[in-house]
């Protein structure tokens, strides 16, 4: 099985067999998000560090 490094280099593709979701952690003018892909369901989820508000 070949490293994410390794096979971006072979040509930018990685396979995402088996895989449920993907979480991206963001930092952004001191305000922190969660970006969750929800690839079972096709739905993407933007959480904020702070309840109240969306961005």
């Amino acid at each position: 099985m070949k490293t994410f490094s390794v096979r971006m280099m072979d040509g930018g593709t990685y396979e995402l067999i088996g895989i449920k979701m993907i979480f991206f952690p963001v930092l952004e003018n001191d305000q922190y998000y969660l970006i969750v892909f929800d690839l079972q369901n096709g739905a993407i989820t933007v959480i904020d560090h702070k309840p109240d508000r969306t961005p």
